[in-house]
């Protein structure tokens, strides 16, 4: 921490990112990041979690409301996805 008890945003600078991802479902969820890296997120019903990844863009991929739900995703500083069906 600096001196003068400041603190500093290093995100512009730092490769990794904060991200949220929820689930809205009534059921367990897996979600599939692929891009700048690949993850996979294994999400309870209901439930937000917070998850630190590589910044950059992705496709994200996740069964919803009986099909693959396939959508981009661009994860920047503290970027949100919330998890709903497809169109």
């Amino acid at each position: 921490m600096p001196q003068n008890g400041k603190k500093l945003d290093l995100s512009s600078l730092i490769k990794i990112v904060p991200v949220t991802i929820e689930n809205t479902f009534d059921t367990h969820v897996y979600v599939i990041f692929t891009g700048a890296s690949t993850y996979v997120f294994s999400i309870d019903k209901g439930k937000k979690n917070d998850y630190t990844i590589a910044r950059g863009t992705y496709t994200v991929k996740y069964w919803a409301c009986g099909a693959y739900v396939t959508r981009p995703f661009e994860a920047d500083k503290n970027s949100s996805l919330v998890l709903t069906c497809g169109k």
